[in-house]
């Protein structure tokens, strides 16, 4: 069995399961995020060799809990925009929108509409997360998240892994957060690896529930 299909059927079976700290069973808000990217990293690995980048960027995304669902499963809405602008000057923008179903400590399911754009190209496409987050005591939440995507361009399907790590700080109402992303994509035809890497600092507001 697939990895990817193993970690969302952990993840839906966690949806089923009461919370595991206390603390988890108000955590489940709607949030807003806004955060900067002090690092990004963008390798590329071809036939012909291999070439690299640095920048950094900027992003918003939130995600919406409007209430419906049971006690232990809340439907989720999901958007995502960011920026990188590296060093030689490429521009790198991804909006990524989704849904899904989301467990009181934030674990959860979600299905996403994703697209990439650089310099203009587009690449678009559908990914698949599982999502693992709990509480250590009142202020602190560490969270994960791994994803496939499947996108395409004008040329070749491109498909592959992603993985987020994080940790956030605060109340129910606002908090800081820092995260660490690493999308790691193949093409179909001319074999090429892409690995971006971006390390995220942002704050945090929560609202509604």
């Amino acid at each position: 069995m697939p990895a990817i299909l193993r970690l969302l059927l952990c993840a839906a079976a966690s949806l089923l399961t009461p919370p595991l700290y206390a603390e988890d069973a108000a955590t489940a808000r709607s949030t807003l995020d806004v955060y900067f990217v002090p690092q990004a990293d963008l390798e590329v690995t071809g036939s012909l060799g291999s070439d690299s980048d640095k920048g950094d960027g900027f992003g918003i995304r939130a995600l919406i809990l409007p209430g419906m669902g049971t006690a232990f499963i809340t439907a989720g809405i999901s958007a995502e925009y960011q920026t990188n602008t590296f060093d030689s000057t490429l521009d790198y923008d991804q909006v990524r929108v989704g849904v899904g179903l989301v467990h009181p400590s934030s674990s959860g399911v979600f299905f996403e509409i994703d697209q990439f754009e650089v310099e203009g190209e587009e690449t678009n496409g559908l990914s698949a997360h599982g999502r693992f987050a709990t509480r250590i005591g009142q202020a602190a939440q560490v969270y994960a998240d791994l994803a496939y995507l499947w996108l395409e361009d004008e040329n070749q399907d491109l498909t592959g892994l992603e993985y987020t790590i994080g940790a956030a700080l605060g109340d129910a109402g606002f908090g800081v957060f820092a995260d660490y992303r690493i999308t790691q994509l193949e093409t179909e035809l001319s074999n090429a690896e892409i690995e971006l890497r971006n390390l995220r600092l942002g704050v945090r507001w929560g609202f509604g529930g």
